[in-house]
């Protein structure tokens, strides 16, 4: 445990400054996730909801780009090549271990035991997605930083063809996997200000004009080309979001700074959402609202669960070793050496 914990100190040494803008696009994505789940949890006809196929449509795909762009951030070589499997270790503990807790943990609030398992697989199945691609980027940064540029090629070349042998570049995980090395090189090499304006703008228009096509459950239920649609919709997103939220935090603007309050607690708000989000009644807001007085209603009852989310976090804390493996803080260890 000791060893351990001076490998996690290590880490820490890597500048780990929060950057506004990253912090409020969280935020701004954990409520487009808790606003789905309201719809997909009270609603009698979800698939058949605007709203609801238009943050589906992005949402997901935004978040493995938020995480390629935070990756970036973060990287020492020396204390990177020092550390290379405690940091493994730290991913499987801040993603995997909470994910294990919590799928036994939300079936008791439903009554409902037998469904840990899926619970594991489907809630949290971002979770485990990420802790995948975290963990054969960190081997693929490994190996840029050890190999010649030569070496690297090859392995890269191999690599992928291995990868689109077994999975087709049509299946889902690849394509997260390909919004995390897009985040990654985005924010790795400063694309928010290389790229003008105006094409922002074209790829905003873009969305606009191609989301009404999008239909959640397309690409699970047999309809492999749909993927096609998902993939533009969700870089068009991610990018112009990501220059709106810079260009609001360069501002100063209030929203910006409530957001990145919430994106401080993204990982505790997507596992403890799930307890909150049956509401009896919400189906009224399905069939007597239009779609932005829904949005409004519904981002409203999505700030409250985020807070009281957070406040739960909060209230775990003092709980030394359970607050550890609950939210995958690892500085837990402290308590637990004592």
């Amino acid at each position: 445990m000791c060893m351990v914990k001076e490998k996690y100190e290590l880490l820490e040494k890597e500048a780990m400054e929060r950057v506004g803008y990253i912090d409020s696009l969280r935020g701004f994505a954990i409520l487009l996730v808790v606003v789905g789940h309201l719809i997909q949890f009270n609603y009698n006809a979800f698939l058949e909801s605007k709203l609801f196929n238009i943050i589906y449509s992005f949402h997901m795909p935004l978040f493995f780009f938020i995480s390629g762009c935070a990756r970036a951030l973060h990287i020492d070589k020396q204390i990177f090549l020092k550390s290379l499997f405690a940091k493994i270790f730290k991913r499987f503990y801040v993603l995997i271990v909470p994910s294990i807790v919590w799928s036994s943990i939300v079936p008791l609030f439903f009554f409902n035991i037998t469904n840990i398992t899926w619970r594991l697989t489907s809630s949290y199945w971002f979770l485990n997605v990420l802790f995948v691609i975290s963990l054969m980027w960190e081997c693929f940064l490994y190996l840029e930083m050890k190999c010649s540029q030569k070496t690297l090629l090859y392995i890269t070349c191999l690599s992928a063809g291995l990868l689109l042998f077994y999975f087709d570049i049509k299946r889902i995980p690849i394509f997260y996997l390909m919004m995390f090395i897009l985040g990654f090189y985005f924010q790795r090499y400063k694309w928010i200000n290389k790229i003008n304006i105006h094409v922002y703008g074209v790829l905003l228009i873009l969305f606009l004009l191609f989301v009404s096509m999008f239909k959640y459950g397309s690409e699970v239920a047999g309809d492999p080309n749909r993927i096609w649609l998902l993939m533009p919709l969700s870089i068009c997103a991610s990018f112009c979001l990501i220059k709106l939220f810079e260009t609001f935090d360069s501002k100063s603007y209030k929203i910006t700074e409530r957001l990145g309050s919430i994106g401080q607690f993204t990982l505790g708000i997507y596992l403890a959402h799930f307890i909150f989000v049956k509401i009896g009644g919400l189906s009224f807001v399905e069939t007597h609202f239009d779609i932005v007085l829904q949005y409004i209603i519904l981002s409203i009852i999505a700030i409250f669960i985020s807070y009281l989310c957070v406040f739960l976090q909060h209230l775990l804390q003092p709980f030394g070793w359970l607050y550890s493996i609950m939210y995958g803080r690892l500085n837990g260890f402290n308590k637990i050496d004592r």
